[in-house]
């Protein structure tokens, strides 16, 4: 395992050198995408999901440095394309799960966002076969191999992903003062929408049953 020490003042300037990057490569994806050209935008994807991965590692790192008062974080597999994308899709893959049970347990179809959580898993096993299939024509067996992309409506979900990862961390790291707080407020308003969404969705269900009453009432 390769350690990757970084001082902990510069921990900070790179998140926010990450946070541009992801946002460069998301807004890459979309205009492939737009452009008729899946491959390439899963593969922007794939290396902006990677960079998601540091980001994470990074404030992982600079809340043990604040932790133990070092003046120097310490990274571990910094530059394993495969660790960075683990990161990044148990952590997306939390987010999503904390919408699916609420939802499910309200009677409403999570089928999608339950595929797209499996597309996540399957990238994150086979990162390595993804990344490099998707950025190489290889040779061998007896064939040439070269990756194919998801469907793009994965794709789409992909590039948009990165965006919404972004939103909160930005906003986290700019109020936060260290990064033991920015953790302690991340995780506290995930627990707090966690807990208060489905209350959130039976209410929006008695809404829209008082709706639909209405206009039943109101037909001739």
């Amino acid at each position: 395992m390769k350690i990757v020490q970084i001082p902990r003042i510069e921990i900070r300037r790179g998140c926010d050198l990450l946070l541009g990057q992801i946002l460069r490569h998301a807004a890459c994806a979309h205009v492939l995408l737009e452009g008729a050209q899946p491959e390439g935008a899963f593969l922007f994807f794939l290396i902006g999901f990677e960079e998601l991965g540091k980001l994470i590692q990074l404030v992982d790192a600079g809340q043990a440095a604040e932790a133990s008062q070092s003046e120097v974080a310490e990274v571990a597999e910094f530059f394993s394309h495969a660790d960075k994308a683990k990161q990044s899709a148990k952590n997306v893959a939390l987010a999503f799960n904390m919408f699916i049970g609420p939802l499910r347990d309200a009677g409403l179809d999570t089928t999608t966002m339950e595929e797209y959580v499996t597309h996540l898993l399957d990238v994150k096993e086979n990162f390595e076969r993804f990344r490099e299939g998707m950025m190489y024509l290889d040779f061998g067996n007896g064939t040439w191999f070269l990756e194919k992309a998801p469907k793009w409506d994965w794709i789409y979900m992909d590039a948009s992903v990165l965006y919404l990862a972004c939103i909160p961390i930005w906003s986290g790291l700019q109020s936060a003062v260290d990064f033991r707080t920015f953790a302690y407020e991340l995780n506290k308003s995930a627990k707090e929408f966690r807990n208060g969404f489905p209350k959130f969705i039976e209410d929006m269900r008695k809404e829209v049953a008082k709706l639909t009453a209405q206009d039943t009432d109101e037909e001739p």
